[in-house]
């Protein structure tokens, strides 16, 4: 399992936002269904409301992230500013592999540990298990 969002050492690089692509879409591409978004008004005149949103990813709320703005869209675009750069966003391949190290056996052993094929060749499950540290 993968530590605490903010435990992470990211490796995902977003792109400079632009007016139609802006770091909002770029996260939620990023995270799929494992992001929500909690959003909501917490003050300001009838005619200039003021919102209130923060990411929950994977379950995890993540109130440092926690931005305003003058609309929930604008605070939420904040918010995935802040949590792009925090350099805690870990690329989505190196999660899947994680996610599939998870489904394995532990064994205590490590010398009797099998190869494990990854894209790029076969490795040694010692070798695996320092790259699944080393991503955590």
């Amino acid at each position: 399992m993968l530590p605490s969002f903010l435990d992470r050492q990211g490796t995902e690089t977003f792109r400079e936002p632009s007016s139609v692509w802006g770091y909002l879409p770029q996260l939620n591409e990023w995270a799929g269904s494992k992001l929500e978004w909690f959003a909501e008004r917490v003050g300001g005149k009838d005619h200039q409301p003021e919102f209130e949103a923060f990411p929950i990813y994977d379950g995890e709320r993540l109130e440092v992230f926690k931005a305003l703005g003058k609309s929930k869209k604008a605070a939420k675009e904040e918010a995935a500013r802040l949590m792009c750069t925090s350099g805690h966003c870990v690329s989505a391949d190196v999660y899947a592999v994680v996610e599939r190290a998870e489904r394995l056996v532990v064994i205590d052993d490590y010398s009797r540990f099998p190869s494990v094929l990854l894209p790029s060749g076969s490795v040694s499950a010692v070798g695996f298990y320092n790259f699944l540290f080393l991503c955590s």
